[in-house]
């Protein structure tokens, strides 16, 4: 029969016992007769009711095996009453038992026997971080919280800046050639990485395409012509007006080739 202490609520339990004697109370009775109504179970104090199994005499002697059920052990105190209906055997009897949320071979028990549980001065029985087996192992548990950042793919370590920030690392994101939004993000002191030779180039180049007298501009005309160009322009029919900061005073107008569609433009004025 499996271990079944201490006993345990809503499950199968068995114990035994014995039935003193009406003729001599000195003595077990040997071989008494159980009838039904001779054994009562109440649960939590409630209602007697007839056992599910009358006991049974054992050896043919005076131990019996009383067996209750998993009903009848559904309660955190169980009473088994017996009562000679006769009158003329046994004395009244009763067994109180009460029952736990799990059985003793349920907790925790170390893996090699004879072994111990080891506990903490406070008498904590979890990890005690100063005894821990193989201890060499690096381990920063400051503040021992262990809602620790874990990566989403398994086996792979997160990456961590010389500083010991654990968040984003902008000198080390992956694929950073991926077009990234940072909407709602703001972003400060942003430096142009381009070349002040890369960005004359895009800008007088585009000077020189639309100036009429050949003449190459400085950079900063060039990007002011560019600026104006992007930004302050008006179409009408198929001219194309390229306007000061003001938004109303002319700097220079172009000719299109088509009024929806354009293909080529050409410098006017």
């Amino acid at each position: 029969m499996s271990t079944q202490v201490p006993p345990k609520k809503n499950a199968a339990f068995s114990f035994t016992c014995q039935l003193v004697s009406q003729a001599n109370v000195n003595i077990f009775q040997s071989n008494p007769t159980l009838a039904t109504g001779d054994v009562k179970v109440e649960i939590d104090s409630g209602s007697a009711n007839n056992i599910t199994s009358l006991p049974t005499v054992l050896n043919s002697g005076t131990t019996l095996m009383v067996s209750l059920t998993a009903s009848e052990m559904n309660g955190d105190n169980i009473t088994v009453k017996f009562h000679d209906a006769a009158g003329d055997e046994w004395c009244d009897f009763s067994a109180d038992i009460q029952t736990t949320a799990r059985y003793i071979d349920d907790l925790a028990w170390p893996t090699t026997s004879g072994r111990s549980l080891d506990i903490t001065t406070t008498g904590g029985a979890g990890i005690d971080w100063g005894n821990v087996e193989n201890q060499s192992t690096s381990v920063n548990l400051s503040g021992t919280s262990t809602k620790a950042v874990e990566p989403t793919v398994a086996g792979r370590t997160l990456d961590i800046t010389a500083t010991g920030a654990a968040g984003i690392d902008w000198g080390n994101v992956e694929n950073p050639t991926t077009t990234i939004n940072f909407t709602n993000t703001t972003v400060g002191n942003v430096t142009l990485t381009a070349t002040a030779t890369t960005l004359t180039q895009l800008t007088t180049q585009l000077a020189d395409s639309i100036a009429t007298d050949g003449s190459r501009p400085t950079y900063a005309q060039a990007l002011l012509m560019l600026t104006r160009f992007l930004m302050e322009r008006s179409v009408s029919g198929l001219t194309m007006t390229v306007k000061k900061e003001d938004g109303t005073t002319a700097n220079m107008t172009f000719t299109l080739n088509d009024s929806s569609n354009p293909t080529s433009i050409t410098r006017a004025s």
